[in-house]
């Protein structure tokens, strides 16, 4: 497997009062014009954070070596604790990819869908998000075959129950053009296998618009489309390769349940996990979890400033 795979992390600092403020007047400016988006998949919950990126880093630092270069986006942000000396990181600003004339962004799916159009990116790459963590030594084998074909974990759903859930259903059912709520596969929240000409083709397909407009896309709302549909789009020209999740690959779990979330990711040891953070997240739980986190990753990371 002698081709290059880079990971690309999506980072925001939800702690800033700047960004907030600036968040939320556009939420407002939108309401206001009655213009389309859930209030759910906007709530400041999807930008709570407690430096977690720092430990994803190291995670990755320790169990995935092999990775060629990294990529944050970011949105007029700087990572404090990151080494910018380092020749194997980079920043990269929602600006730099973002569609002419679009200067606010806030959607994830509107930033994921626009990824691939980072400068030098390479054809193979890993998406991730900042609470997502690498557990145990993990090889490329996990997310690309040798012949450099993207795997992609995929879980049972039982249920649409919110934003997310939808436009995963959404994408399923357009692809395998089944259409019952019970029965159809989501993937595993977790870091997930890419390549740049994937991308490159939903854009000239028939879907080309409906990619284009979710990058245009400022807020989440039903009609955007998730990065499974590229997944999905792959696997029906028969590159991306569907399997199965279990707890021992994947684990997501949530952060206010903070010792079932350490008894879970210690007890079925598996190679990846998620920890989603609740809306009303308390220092005491931060604590927790920052306890929790700091001893399972690489203490000197190459990347990070020392004494963090």
């Amino acid at each position: 497997m002698d081709f290059l795979v880079d990971l690309v992390y999506l980072w925001v600092d939800g702690n800033d009062n700047a960004f907030r403020n600036r968040r939320q007047k556009y939420i407002n400016e939108r309401s206001n014009k009655k213009i389309n988006f859930t209030d759910e998949a906007n709530s400041s919950q999807r930008i709570v954070q407690f430096d977690e990126i720092k430990y994803s880093l190291r995670s990755v630092e320790k169990y995935m070596p092999w990775i060629n270069h990294i990529y944050i986006v970011v949105d007029s942000q700087i990572p404090s604790f990151i080494d910018f000396k380092s020749k194997k990181i980079s920043l990269i600003d929602i600006k730099e990819i973002a569609p002419v004339g679009v200067k606010e962004l806030y959607s994830s799916n509107a930033i994921e869908s626009l990824v691939y159009k980072i400068p030098n990116l390479s054809e193979h790459f890993i998406m991730s998000n900042d609470d997502f963590f690498v557990n145990k030594k993990i090889s490329k084998d996990y997310f690309f075959t040798n012949e450099g074909k993207p795997i992609l974990y995929l879980r049972k759903y039982y249920s649409i129950n919110n934003n997310f859930s939808l436009q995963i259903f959404n994408a399923y059912s357009e692809i395998f053009k089944k259409y019952k709520s019970h029965s159809y596969w989501s993937y595993s929240h977790n870091m997930d296998p890419y390549l740049v000409s994937d991308f490159k083709k939903v854009a000239k397909s028939q879907y080309g618009n409906t990619l284009e407009a979710t990058g245009h896309s400022g807020l989440r709302n039903n009609y955007e489309m998730n990065r499974y549909f590229i997944s999905l789009y792959s696997f029906s020209n028969g590159i991306t390769i569907l399997k199965k999740i279990s707890l021992l690959k994947s684990l997501s779990t949530n952060l206010y349940c903070e010792y079932k979330t350490a008894w879970a990711a210690n007890w079925f040891k598996p190679f990846l996990f998620c920890l989603n953070a609740p809306k009303h997240f308390s220092n005491k739980s931060k604590e927790k979890m920052i306890k929790f986190l700091a001893p399972t990753t690489y203490p000197e990371n190459l990347h990070l400033k020392n004494k963090i």
